[in-house]
Order: C-alpha cells, then sequence, then structure tokens
C-alpha cells in the first residue's frame, strides 16, 4: 500500500514538473522566434501585400483612401490602404498597351502615359476615361502637375505643356529622347535628355533658357535643391547644377550608375548608386556628410520621410536616421525595385515581380 501511495506522489510530482517545464519551453521558443523574425526584417511590420501575375514592376500614387498601381500589362487598379484589397473585382481600368511610368494623382484625377505614346486622364473615383492624348512615341518621362498645368515629354524629344481639360498649351523640341522626370525651381522646368543634355525651359512657353551638355547618358530624374538641381548618370556622376544658368557646381564620382531620383532636406542631398552607396552632402552641394553601404545596388530611394530616408536593393530595404544613418528599421525581400511613397506612417514598396507591400514605417 506504501508502495501504492509513493508510486502515485512521484507521478503527480512529474507531471507538475512537466505543466512548470512546458510554459518555460514555449517562451523561449517564442522568444527565439521574435529574434529571428527581427533578425529578418520584422516580418510582422507588413501591414499587406497585393499580388498580381507576371513580373513586372509596378508605378503607384498613393491618394487618401486609396493607391492606385499601373502594370506594364496594361491595366490599372485602385487599392484600398487599409487592406490592400481591390476596389473593383477586376482592373480600374485596362488597355492594350504598356504603363511604365510613375502615374500622377491630383484633384480626383488620375495621369498616366504609355509606351504606345497615350496619355491618359481618367476620373479616380470611377476609372472612367476623361481625355487621351497621342504623342507617337513612347511616355517614359512621369507627368507633372504645376499651377494647374500638366507637363511631360517623349522619347521623340518633345516636352508638352497642357492644361486639366486635355488642351495643348505649348511643345518643345529638344536635342534628345526624355525618359526622366522633370523638376521645377522657381518659373523655370529643368529637363534632361538620354543624350546628356540638361535644359530649363519657362514654365509659361517653353522657350529654352539654358542648356548644359554634360556629355553622359542620363536616367534618373531632375531633382529640385533650389537655388540647385541634381541630376545622375549612367557615367557614375552625379551633377550639382545652379539652376538659374546652368552652370557646374560640383559633381561626385561612384563605381556604379545613378538611376535613381536624388532626395533633399534642409541640410543634405542623398543619392544612391548602383555600386551599392548611399551618399549625404551638404545642401552646398560640396561638403561630404555621411555614407552608408547597401550592399547592393539601389534600385528603390533614396525618399525622405519624417526622421528617415528609405532605400532599396533587392533583398533589403532599410530606413535610416537622416542625421546619423544608423538604421532605424529594414526589411527583407528578394525583389524590392520600383517606386516607393511614405504615407500616414505606412511605406508603401513595389517588386520586381508585381507586388505592391504596405509596411509599417519606423
Amino acid at each position: 500500500m506504501d508502495y501504492r501511495i509513493r508510486w502515485q506522489e512521484r507521478r503527480r510530482q512529474r507531471r507538475q514538473k512537466q505543466l512548470l517545464i512546458l510554459p518555460a519551453v514555449l517562451g523561449a521558443a517564442l522568444l527565439v522566434y521574435l529574434i529571428v523574425r527581427l533578425a529578418s526584417g520584422g516580418g510582422g511590420n507588413v501591414y499587406w501585400v497585393h499580388e498580381e501575375p507576371g513580373h513586372a514592376i509596378p508605378h503607384f500614387a498613393v491618394g487618401p483612401a486609396l493607391v492606385y498601381v499601373v502594370w506594364s500589362d496594361g491595366h490599372v487598379r485602385a487599392l484600398q490602404q487599409r487592406t490592400g484589397e481591390s476596389l473593383t473585382e477586376g482592373p480600374f481600368l485596362s488597355a492594350p498597351e504598356a504603363f511604365n511610368t510613375t502615374p500622377l494623382l491630383a484633384d480626383h484625377v488620375l495621369y498616366f502615359g504609355s509606351d504606345l505614346g497615350q496619355m491618359h486622364a481618367i476620373d479616380a473615383r470611377s476609372g472612367q476615361p476623361l481625355w487621351t492624348f497621342d504623342a507617337q512615341s513612347p511616355l517614359r518621362v512621369p507627368p507633372l502637375l504645376v499651377a494647374g498645368k500638366l507637363y511631360f515629354g517623349s522619347q521623340a524629344g518633345k516636352f508638352y505643356c497642357f492644361d486639366l481639360s486635355g488642351k495643348k498649351l505649348w511643345v518643345q523640341q529638344l536635342s534628345g529622347p526624355l525618359s526622366a522626370q522633370a523638376a521645377v525651381v522657381g518659373p523655370n522646368l529643368i529637363v534632361s535628355t538620354i543624350h546628356g543634355d540638361v535644359c530649363a525651359l519657362a514654365l509659361a512657353d517653353g522657350k529654352v533658357l539654358w542648356r548644359q551638355a554634360l556629355s553622359a547618358p542620363i536616367f534618373s530624374p531632375v531633382t529640385a535643391a533650389d537655388p540647385l538641381v541634381v541630376v545622375g548618370s549612367d557615367t557614375g556622376y552625379l551633377y550639382v547644377l545652379q539652376a538659374a544658368d546652368g552652370k557646374l557646381v560640383e559633381r561626385y564620382y561612384t563605381d556604379g550608375l545613378i538611376r535613381t531620383a536624388a532626395a533633399v532636406d534642409q541640410t543634405g542631398l542623398y543619392f544612391g548608386s548602383t555600386d551599392g552607396w548611399l551618399r549625404v552632402v551638404g545642401r552646398d552641394g560640396k561638403t561630404p556628410l555621411w555614407a552608408y553601404d547597401l550592399g547592393g545596388p539601389v534600385t528603390v530611394g533614396p525618399v525622405l520621410s519624417g526622421e528617415c530616408v528609405y532605400l532599396g536593393r533587392p533583398g533589403r530595404l532599410v530606413a535610416l536616421d537622416v542625421k546619423t544613418g544608423g538604421v532605424r528599421r529594414a526589411w527583407k525581400d528578394e525583389d524590392f525595385a520600383g517606386d516607393l511613397v511614405v504615407s500616414g506612417g505606412t511605406v508603401y514598396v513595389g517588386t520586381t515581380n508585381g507586388r505592391v507591400l504596405a509596411l509599417a514605417a519606423p
């Protein structure tokens, strides 16, 4: 009898130990899981992912409640910002042409160009076409809205100005194909050609005010840093020019191509290269401040928002402190590329295989 009581007591003690050990093991496993998740880029920082079939880089514009996305297979979707779900069952708009530039959203109208040369204006609430212009040449310059007028360029070297009803106001023929975003400094529109010319056009009538021949292929957007303008090249140089007359202020050499836009704040100019580095210089265009090695070609950003500068490469996206260059947050994905927009505490970024990701900003 004593033996049976002792055996039951020992079994009860073993069960108590198991009940104590199990939570400890589960807690340790959870801790390891969270550490791994954090080290791998914080999967919990992903709000949603919208996936599309195909392997086209998405370009998008962010509105108050929707994200408008265009793909090179010729369709547009309006996605709910909170969930990433499509506003309509099918595409918001579909056309037999490739959309390969960043769209522009303004006053409930979405503007975007195509490789067939069509500039589209559609109602951003219904998707109904408002007007279309045929430039008869691929439109790779994202549209720009300034004081109620729409500006865009074609690969035939023509730069256009339209009013918002779709009426052409002026057109200027330039020396080479256009494929990069223009910038505005004061009354001047600064544009670049693939052949390496940077020109200032008068916003009012398109008259060429000055021309600077850099003799370097240019595919990166022009960035305004009043009174300067900044543009990168495929020879690895970043050029800093006076906006008033186009005179060269400074140039910086990198070991790669500069294909993404520079970013500007009150203290610095930020620019990335396919050599993997983000470089930061002062607003005077001459004083190096700090640099960060991303570890691979910069294909996304830099984009400034709040106290962070965002940039990415295939495999890694980071938010860096603008003052120190320290990493505030990082995410992993093998396909980061294309547009990046930070809005309302959310980072929207595209990938090479057609996805749009909504990530939590630091």
